[in-house]
């Protein structure tokens, strides 16, 4: 092989590469650098000067502290001189470190890198560490520990794995100091579960170092192809190494995916081949077919005769094989039965209704994130945070192609339903960091509620639905993309016997 030809190779590959991160260079480019440290430095000094009284009743407690933080970072988001910004978010973080409050300071080193180009992980990292050394109770570390594997999470997600191990190396010590017994043991098995896996992202570091040498090397490209496409379920940073592997079958699939333009012809065979693949190499099923799905949702409305009958059968048959068991049938009715249903004599909010079946992620330590009396599920077992209303149902999204579910049978007895959907702000919990799909499906008719990766009033969107004679309701969520932050909520569901005021 000659010089010239490996070299246009290297280039080649390269670019590939660049061009899938097009979108991150463009969402960094409305940050601003980091100022320089000694316009920081005089930019402190001038805050503490005119906030010379709050920081002496700082000095009395830490409810001070943490009121003196929020102060300033209400400043922050006010401020237009961009190193007073940056100071006025450092001190915030500092003061609330100290302060012990650890959800308020991930939110704001969150605001924090949403103005600047900073590492935020490193400084979440840095701080909740100081946090956890300096928590003594047990009673006094529940929130924080929710605010720890939160960030826990987020460095996993971007393959981190020091950061997250840093982090739960620091529970670890914090519940051998405050003696939590519980706590020990539900991380302990998340801390080696983590070990695990940063070791097998360890060979994936190793691939890369070769692929810097040698960017052809078919081991080295399956090995990170494998890593994102078939591990963590991102096939647009893994496709281009599966595109030059080893495999065959792999390769065909991948050139087929990084097609620019395809016809409906080229969405089903590459949903074929994802689907066969799946049905070859059973410890890697789930992540070829949630990708097949993914071609087939999107081929499926050019479609029609035999194939689109298909398509239809095997998208039916991934969302039963992640569905719980249908319940068992019910016994034949009798002719009275079979009647026109009689209409219930009073609304019923939907979260006191039992429902039929359900289908929702669950967290490391095997728990379903679906609640449905207004609370949010913690990944590592921890208590549940309730959240304002307890007539709400939260059920966290899948990922796309997926969708989380709750299946009720209503037999026709209800008129109408209201609500609504968004994203509650709960103290600690980062922000959505990808789009959820709010959807209603009534009898098999999909109606969308929301698109939204905003929280709070933001996200809210009511909604007033007619399902007079619906026998099945369903509520869904989807998520496209990572989620992380997407605390879905159905806001007080509510039945009612009653007729819309306005049909849908």
């Amino acid at each position: 092989m000659s010089i010239f030809y490996r070299c246009a190779m290297k280039l080649i590959f390269k670019f590939l590469l660049v061009t899938l991160f097009i979108g991150e260079i463009k969402a960094e480019d409305t940050q601003l650098p980091k100022p320089e440290s000694e316009s920081v430095k005089q930019a402190v000094e001038d805050i503490r000067e005119a906030y010379a009284e709050d920081y002496k009743d700082a000095e009395q407690g830490t409810r001070n502290k943490h009121n003196l933080a929020l102060k300033l970072t209400s400043a922050a988001e006010e401020e237009n001189d961009a190193a007073v910004q940056f100071a006025l978010f450092k001190e915030a973080i500092r003061l609330l470190a100290d302060a012990q409050q650890a959800g308020d300071l991930i939110k704001t080193t969150d605001d924090m890198a949403e103005r600047f180009k900073i590492d935020d992980l490193k400084i979440k990292v840095y701080f909740l560490k100081k946090i956890a050394g300096e928590t003594k109770r047990r009673s006094s570390d529940r929130h924080n520990l929710n605010a720890m594997q939160i960030v826990t999470d987020q460095a996993i997600a971007r393959d981190q794995y020091d950061k997250a191990l840093e982090i739960l190396a620091a529970v670890i010590s914090m519940g051998e100091r405050t003696k939590d017994r519980k706590l020990l043991r539900e991380y302990e098995t998340i801390i080696d579960v983590t070990r695990q896996e940063a070791q097998q992202f360890q060979a994936v570091q190793d691939a890369r170092q070769v692929l810097d040498e040698k960017p052809l090397d078919a081991t080295a490209n399956q090995t990170v192809g494998e890593w994102y496409c078939l591990k963590k379920n991102r096939w647009d940073e893994g496709v281009t190494y599966l595109a030059l592997g080893e495999q065959a079958e792999m390769k065909a699939l991948s050139r087929l995916d990084l097609k620019p333009e395809k016809n409906s012809d080229d969405l089903v065979r590459v949903g074929n081949l994802c689907w066969q693949l799946a049905e070859e190499r059973p410890d890697n099923a789930t992540a070829f077919k949630n990708r097949a799905v993914f071609w087939y949702q999107q081929v499926q409305p050019l479609l029609s005769g035999v194939t689109k009958k298909k398509i239809g059968n095997r998208i039916a048959s991934w969302q039963s094989e992640n569905e719980d068991a249908p319940a068992e049938a019910e016994p034949k009715k009798s002719p009275k039965e079979e009647q026109e249903p009689l209409l219930a004599k009073r609304p019923k909010p939907l979260g006191k209704v039992k429902p039929l079946r359900w289908d929702a992620p669950k967290n490391l330590a095997g728990t379903s994130l679906l609640s449905r009396n207004g609370r949010v599920v913690m990944r590592a077992g921890q208590p549940m945070i309730q959240v304002a209303g307890k007539n709400d149902i939260y059920l966290h999204p899948y990922r796309d192609p997926g969708r989380s579910v709750l299946v009720y049978d209503l037999d026709g007895r209800y008129r109408s339903l209201t609500g609504a959907a968004g994203v509650p702000e709960i103290p600690g919990m980062p922000r959505p960091e990808s789009e959820i799909t709010f959807s209603v499906i009534r009898d098999g008719k999909t109606t969308e509620i929301s698109r939204t990766s905003s929280r709070g009033k933001r996200s809210f969107e009511p909604f007033e639905l007619d399902v007079t004679g619906v026998k099945q309701l369903v509520l869904s969520t989807q998520c496209r993309g990572n989620f992380l932050g997407c605390f879905a909520f159905w806001f007080n569901p509510v039945l009612s016997p009653e007729p819309v005021r306005s049909l849908d």
